[in-house]
């Protein structure tokens, strides 16, 4: 959740905080997870579980794995679908702007901090859009014991590309810094005189 939250903040930075796109963030993100939620919890009341000696103590395994419990990502990707739309129309709409200036980018400004959240964001979408839709399918697929595995991965990927736009970020601040100590560029400095 804490990335779904991180995502829509990306997507609300980059529409220049409007708050119809907030809103429709919101209520897209309120009722996928409404969804999802009900999903769970109507499939988890099916399960039956028993616990199984191991090494060292004892596992839980479950003894039925539910038909329709693949629908449980379907609301995930229809939401991540709309944040990378969302993501690609402000990308476009850059794209379009900026191709009619004449002078590139030289600067570290908005619009730089812009194209890194739309490049880093379609990324992020597009990767997690691809493991959602293989859980997805997985799910649909195969009746295994390993079939909880995309999980743990649908997590790890989205932590691994959360924090990827963070470094990002800050090694954009860093080339212009870099930039403007290497251009000799001197700084105001404030003069205080003690008095005497």
């Amino acid at each position: 959740m804490l990335a779904e939250v991180i995502l829509q903040m990306r997507i609300y930075a980059i529409y220049d905080k409007s708050v119809i796109v907030l809103y429709l963030m919101l209520a897209c993100f309120g009722v996928c997870s409404t969804a999802s939620a009900i999903i769970m919890g109507l499939n988890l009341r099916q399960v039956r579980a028993i616990a199984v000696d191991v090494p060292g103590g004892k596992f839980c395994d479950g003894l039925t794995v539910l038909p329709h419990f693949f629908s449980y990502w379907i609301p995930l990707l229809s939401f991540d679908s709309l944040l990378c739309i969302l993501a690609l129309i402000h990308g476009y709409r850059d794209y379009k702007n900026s191709s009619r200036d004449i002078e590139p980018l030289k600067y570290f400004d908005q619009q730089r901090l812009s194209k890194i959240l739309i490049r880093d964001s379609i990324i992020y979408f597009l990767a997690i859009g691809a493991v959602y839709l293989a859980s997805l399918v997985v799910w649909i697929l195969d009746h295994n014991p390993l079939i909880e595995a995309p999980i743990g991965f649908s997590i790890a990927i989205s932590s691994a590309f959360g924090s990827r736009l963070i470094l990002n970020l800050r090694e954009a601040d860093e080339k212009h810094a870099s930039q403007y100590s290497s251009d000799n560029i001197a700084s105001p400095v404030l003069m205080i005189e003690h008095p005497s």
